[in-house]
């Protein structure tokens, strides 16, 4: 099923509006939701394959109406990611002193959580546990930096955000896009550049499904991919996906790297100490370090897959593949799509003028001014700030499908969180960008797919302080992405150039390629890929793939469906 928005004549953005231009089909709809296939096999040993982006086909999925990260149970829609009495599904309750992470019982809450009363929670912005379990902000007050505040007075937007409110559209081109939609089609890597990527320090990636489960380290789907060359003068990197370097000046990979899935090369591959499990794709010579490749142990090139090179290309050295060796013509293609970026500024501009500030009584100019707010809570809509800039600690809380604009920068001197409910969405678009020298946060790591950060700027967006990103983050036009402190992602990254110079872990969550569920169907007819929701575009028709070139990449085709990676039931 073809999931992709539908052209209007005009663009609105009011609440009104936007639940009407993008929306799910209702409490009615049955069998899988828009733009997910249900698809399970075999593996031939009786295991059951359930494919990333499909329903298990349970009873209790069966005609559920309610959103990812929701069940239906008594006829209410509820979170049973956090819920320690519906946790992962309806009734499951989880045993003291377990907590419900992420869906699942469990004796430890993810990094940046903690556990209170069964549930893991973030206590710097938690109403309910502010700076500790159990201590609950009164009235008027809210959780910022783990203090009961004062919160900014705002209006609420009423009936319009019933059951958080209809997905939000935003304008891309003439038309307008489900912002699920827009993020399922977007963010398929973990990393992705248009020009290089360059580690200075070890890099590991993985993946993992929040909407299943989650995080447990050394799931397969975090992919990497660049327009340009992968540089890294590392002891060690573990690509828990695929590595894809699009540029014909190839890889020379000299580090100890592990690749979990395929890796595809541009131009010519040297490899040292370089293992793949999957098929190995070269738009040229392939060479391994000297020696005899029948003679086990480093230095090596070490296939598990077959090996798919130019025609005239030769094979050399240290290398050893267990499935066929093929001559291939097709090219390797850049992986970024970054020929046709987000225009990021339009949307805000766009936004400027027609947004849902006056509904509650927003001032764009509360964030730049001489004393800010410590805390805001958001319903669902569309709000622009000039800019944000906070004076002192800044908690901002989305309560539905919600999106921010910001004309300017995103400053910080005091800590900011920006973060989302698991009952809504958050979209964040920064016309300029971001500058962190406090501690700065955005999502959660039990749900990374429901927030995403677009960043406009062509200028570097330099990550020098203490950042948590539990989020998708889009920088396709800054000049550099740059982290020179530790991190530890949980979400996404693209960005127009990527350098790390601190150890670097990216942990994919493969349940933004499940954020369009809620966007309209938009029929059968395609171009490409992405007007399918990532699935196969066949003979100008939406439909089942019969092979990996047929899925946006780094997807590959399972039994008809194109996912990141099959899940072991």
């Amino acid at each position: 099923m073809k999931i992709v928005s539908t052209g209007l004549g005009v663009i609105t953005w009011t609440l009104a509006a936007l639940q009407l231009s993008c929306g799910k089909s209702g409490p009615a709809a049955s069998g899988p939701l828009d733009g997910s296939i249900a698809a399970t096999t075999s593996d031939g040993g009786g295991v059951t394959l359930l494919l990333d982006g499909s329903s298990d086909g349970s009873a209790e999925d069966a005609g559920d109406p309610c959103p990812i990260y929701q069940r239906l149970c008594a006829g209410a829609c509820i979170s049973t990611i956090i819920d320690p009495h519906n946790c992962g599904g309806c009734g499951v309750a989880c045993a003291a002193p377990q907590v419900c992470s992420g869906g699942a019982c469990s004796a430890t809450c993810l990094p940046g959580l903690s556990a209170c009363s069964q549930s893991c929670v973030d206590t710097l912005t938690d109403d309910g546990n502010c700076g500790t379990c159990g201590v609950v902000c009164p009235a008027g007050k809210g959780c910022a930096n783990g203090t009961c505040v004062t919160e900014a007075a705002l209006g609420d937007a009423g009936a319009a955000c019933v059951a958080g409110g209809g997905p939000i559209a935003v304008p891309v081109g003439s038309a307008s896009q489900c912002a699920g939609l827009l993020a399922q089609t977007t963010f398929t890597w973990a990393l992705c550049s248009c020009t290089d990527i360059t580690f200075s320090a070890s890099v590991l990636t993985d993946g993992f499904d929040s909407t299943k489960g989650p995080y447990v380290p050394g799931g397969l789907g975090g992919s990497v991919g660049l327009d340009g060359t992968f540089a890294a003068s590392v002891p060690t990197v573990d690509i828990g996906g695929t590595l894809w370097e699009a540029s014909d000046a190839g890889m020379s990979q000299e580090a100890q790297t592990v690749v979990r899935q395929e890796l595809h090369v541009g131009g010519p591959l040297y490899g040292a100490e370089l293992a793949v499990a999957g098929d190995t794709h070269v738009t040229g010579n392939v060479t391994g370090a000297p020696g005899d490749p029948t003679v086990a142990g480093p230095p090596y090139l070490a296939i598990d897959g077959g090996l798919f090179v130019s025609p005239d290309a030769s094979v050399t050295g240290k290398v050893t593949w267990q499935g066929p060796l093929q001559a291939q013509l097709t090219p390797v293609l850049p992986p970024c799509d970054c020929t046709h970026p987000i225009p990021v500024v339009a949307i805000v501009q766009a936004g400027a003028t027609n947004n849902d500030d006056a509904l509650i009584g927003l001032d764009p100019g509360l964030l730049s001014s001489l004393s800010t707010p410590e805390r805001i809570d958001l319903p669902c809509g569309v709000f622009y700030f000039d800019a944000i800039k906070p004076t002192g600690p800044l908690t901002i809380v989305a309560h539905g499908q919600t999106a921010i604009l910001v004309g300017g920068d995103v400053m910080t001197t005091s800590p900011l969180e920006i973060t989302v409910d698991p009952t809504g969405a958050l979209d964040v678009f920064i016309a300029g960008t971001i500058s962190d020298s406090a501690h700065l946060a955005f999502g959660n790591p039990n749900y990374p797919a429901l927030e995403r950060i677009y960043v406009g700027t062509p200028l570097g967006i330099p990550f020098t302080g203490d950042v948590e990103l539990a989020a998708n983050l889009y920088a396709e036009a800054s000049n550099l992405v740059s982290w020179s402190s530790t991190n530890d992602i949980y979400g996404s990254v693209i960005a127009g150039n990527f350098i790390s110079s601190q150890p670097t872990k990216i942990h994919y969550d493969l349940g933004v390629l499940s954020t369009g569920e809620a966007c309209a169907d938009g029929g059968t007819a395609c171009g490409s890929c992405t007007d399918c929701g990532n699935q196969a575009c066949v003979a100008g028709q939406c439909g089942a793939c019969t092979d990996s070139a047929q899925c946006c990449a780094p997807l590959e085709c399972f039994n008809g469906v194109c996912a990141a990676a099959p899940i072991i039931k």
